[in-house]
């Protein structure tokens, strides 16, 4: 057995065990992705079992560390999320504090404009 196979093994077992004793869990479905295991499925199925795993084992030993890595990882990609809207919103030209559009067109003030009249750089 390869270690994808391993993996989507350990993946039904979970789920089954998780059904069995009413713990919740999640699952993931690719929808339009290629045959195999491709970088997706991969990074679906690697999420699952780590959230399916914590759970399952809380719900086994009740022991807190499990819910407070659960509470890490929630926070870690929420601060992933927020990252990527504000790196979003500032490339499209919009401030991330107000959604609002930034102006983006500056006016070179005329002070600068006629100091540099006689030189290369002139902007007339």
């Amino acid at each position: 057995m390869d270690m994808d196979e391993a993996m989507r093994q350990a993946q039904r077992e979970m789920r089954e065990v998780a059904e069995k004793i009413g713990c919740p869990y999640v699952s993931f479905t690719i929808e339009g992705d290629m045959e195999g295991m491709s970088p997706l499925q991969a990074l679906s199925l690697h999420f699952e079992l780590l959230v399916n795993s914590l759970m399952l084992k809380w719900a086994r030993t009740e022991n807190e560390d499990n819910i407070s890595y659960l509470a890490f990882l929630q926070a870690t990609i929420e601060n992933f999320a927020l990252l990527t809207s504000e790196i979003g919103l500032r490339s499209a030209g919009f401030d991330p504090q107000t959604g609002e559009k930034q102006n983006t067109d500056y006016q070179i003030p005329d002070i600068f404009k006629k100091g540099l009249e006689d030189t290369d750089l002139n902007l007339n």
